[in-house]
């Protein structure tokens, strides 16, 4: 059986720079806590590894101001009106990127103030943010990471797989669709032995 079947970090050699595989635990914690997130990068050998979690930051916004002019009655459209802000700006002068005193966070307010006019795409349910935005290319990122919660509506813990349940998954799946070997609520017995 092909070392990758398991160790699915890594397309072609899933390895670390002594050769060997990276353990399970280098991506999946026994607890999903401030220990892990500290030291989670430590296990790996270089940077490349980073994007398989941390796979998106954004380049910029695939909009063109000119065209919207066209649908808008005026600037209040998209941006709040005079008694909040007298002359229009950048959303991000005031929403942050995890929203603080009440503001809504960077991407709530964008979603919500585009919603008002494509509500057809939101509906629908886009299935990725490359519709509005432009993605780097992440091979070479280098600089911070967005938080998880920025895209994700679950929480980071949820999104990363604790070992015991990678390892139930991975293998019994595995075990399930060979049709051998333990899998199953009935057979925790053939792994697990007691002493």
């Amino acid at each position: 059986m092909e070392c990758a079947r398991c160790h699915h970090d890594r397309t072609g050699a899933p390895v670390t720079g002594t050769g060997k595989a990276l353990a399970c635990g280098s991506c999946h914690p026994n607890k999903f806590d401030k220990n892990f997130v500290d030291n989670h990068m430590d296990p790996f050998p270089d940077d490349s590894y980073c994007v398989r979690c941390h796979h998106m930051e954004f380049a910029q916004l695939n909009f063109d101001h000119e065209a919207h002019k066209d649908y808008a009655s005026d600037c209040s459209d998209c941006h709040h009106g005079a008694d909040m802000e007298p002359e229009p700006q950048k959303c991000s002068n005031c929403h942050t990127e995890a929203g603080t005193n009440g503001l809504l966070s960077m991407r709530l307010a964008g979603h919500k103030s585009c919603g008002q006019c494509h509500g057809d795409m939101f509906d629908k349910g886009l299935s990725s943010c490359k519709d509005c935005h432009v993605l780097k290319d992440m091979t070479d990122y280098d600089g911070d990471f967005t938080a998880c919660g920025q895209c994700h509506e679950a929480e980071t813990k949820e999104l990363v797989l604790p070992r015991m349940n990678a390892f139930h998954d991975q293998c019994m799946s595995c075990h399930e669709e060979m049709g051998a070997g333990p899998y199953g609520p009935d057979k925790c017995n053939q792994c697990h032995i007691s002493r």
